[in-house]
């Protein structure tokens, strides 16, 4: 429910935008759900506070949200047209669509969003971060890589606190790439890079687990067992959904336990467990330790055959 709209939409809109400034999405998003019916809204700003809630709803995997707030938001882009949060909106979208694996809606989505602005516009962040993130899905791994250099040469010349994010998405991709070393040198060059003053204190502190998560899974592929417990443990130890399942689930892997895994699964709230990409990540790890049946369906859930578990582990994107 949106509740009673502020007296000042000034002073809300301005700390939504502070809020998602600092990577704080929950409250973003309660922020943003407060002001939904304000009478006075542009059409920007109603654009605006829908992609805030949709982004929060995909970091929290509220499924349910997602499906009531995506055609809100699609009728939104048709009133506000092409500006900047367009962009974000459109990009939030895609990650939505990736969440679903539903990879034609993602690669359409975020290329649409592409196609708004100038290629050297730092909202390209956004767009291609999500594009890549969908071809990364339909197993278009150069393309990927190629996106994400992009976006971390766009990072550092026109917005610095983006680029141990930047850093991290590449490692991440370069690991599913099969560039192993590459993977495990981006990572650590990410941390470093987290350590470097910000007047987004928050945003960094929301990435850097994320950072410990990649370097973790190519520490991983390296056969660095210890090395990656460590960065993994860090990882798990961060507050909501993502990557502390993802840590958890690698290092359920990394101890060859399934029964973690099913312990895991069980604890998960019906709505997170109904996201596609959610009981992907499950099968992965299943198929990892053994289980062949889930196996099977990973692959068949990404539209490959039966005995191609291993090309459909590298395309999931987290």
């Amino acid at each position: 429910a949106s509740g009673e709209a502020p007296d000042d939409p000034d002073a809300a809109l301005s700390r939504v935008r502070n809020l998602v400034r600092q990577g704080v999405w929950a409250e973003a998003a309660r922020v943003a759900a407060s002001l939904a019916e304000h009478p006075l809204l542009e059409p920007d700003e109603v654009l605006l506070l829908l992609s805030v809630r949709l982004a929060a709803a995909n970091h929290a995997g509220e499924t349910a949200s997602q499906a009531e707030l995506r055609p809100k938001l699609q009728r939104a882009l048709a009133e506000a047209g092409a500006t900047t949060q367009a962009v974000e909106a459109l990009s939030h979208l895609a990650v939505s669509a990736i969440d679903h694996l539903a990879v034609g809606d993602a690669i359409e989505l975020a290329s649409q969003a592409r196609g708004l602005l100038p290629k050297d516009d730092k909202h390209q962040l956004h767009a291609q971060g999500s594009l890549a993130l969908a071809l990364r899905l339909a197993g278009r791994f150069d393309e990927a890589v190629a996106l994400r250099r992009q976006n971390l040469d766009l990072a550092r010349r026109h917005a610095r606190a983006e680029v141990p994010r930047c850093q991290g998405d590449l490692a991440s991709t370069l690991l599913a790439a099969g560039d192993v070393l590459g993977a495990v040198t981006t990572a650590r060059e990410a941390l470093r890079s987290a350590q470097n003053p910000t007047r987004r204190r928050g945003y960094r502190d929301a990435t850097v687990p994320f950072l410990h998560y990649h370097l973790a899974c190519a520490l991983a592929a390296s056969g660095q067992v210890a090395r990656a417990k460590v960065e993994a443990e860090r990882a798990a130890a961060a507050p909501g959904l993502a990557p502390r399942l993802f840590a958890r689930l690698l290092l359920a892997e990394l101890a060859a336990d399934l029964s973690a895994v099913d312990a895991e699964w069980d604890g998960l709230p019906r709505f997170v467990r109904d996201t596609p990409v959610v009981a992907a990540l499950f099968e992965r790890s299943r198929g990892r330790l053994g289980d062949r049946d889930a196996a099977a369906s990973l692959a068949r859930r990404l539209s490959l055959q039966d005995g191609e578990f291993a090309a459909a582990v590298v395309r999931l994107p987290y």
